[in-house]
């Protein structure tokens, strides 16, 4: 549905560009009677498809980033639970959550604040973090 709503407003979002680029083309038309009131009027009425459009595109996209951080905390209380030392190492939660590795740091890095937890590094480069138990 998320896709659904970002396609619609991206076709939205075109469709009232295209008519916001004609309004100003017609200001500079010599064979328009009145430049002015049909430009306004005919951006006002790509204003229409324009503004939702926008809006559906960013709210898609805010709704995904929150499905993914809600899938993120999950994961990490699943993990919290089911692990008997309460580590998790960056690579595994970004595997698990298939987000990029920096993401999947960030958000450990974030919770191990939270949290009070330790963090070690390996030599590999893998940062595995302790949180109690």
């Amino acid at each position: 549905m998320a896709a659904f709503k970002r396609i619609l407003g991206i076709m939205l979002m075109t469709v009232g560009f295209a008519g916001a680029l004609m309004a100003l083309a017609m200001l500079f038309d010599p064979e328009i009677e009145d430049p002015a009131g049909t430009s306004i009027f005919t951006f006002a009425f790509s204003s229409l498809f324009l503004i939702p459009g926008f809006l559906l595109f960013k709210n898609s996209r805010n709704k995904a980033q929150l499905s993914k951080t809600e899938r993120m905390e999950k994961t990490f209380y699943a993990v919290l639970h089911s692990n008997s030392l309460a580590a998790i190492s960056d690579y595994d939660f970004a595997v698990q959550n298939k987000v990029s590795r920096q993401e999947a740091r960030e958000f450990l890095e974030k919770k191990a604040l939270e949290l009070g937890a330790s963090a070690d590094a390996n030599d590999r480069g893998m940062v595995v973090y302790h949180f109690g138990g």
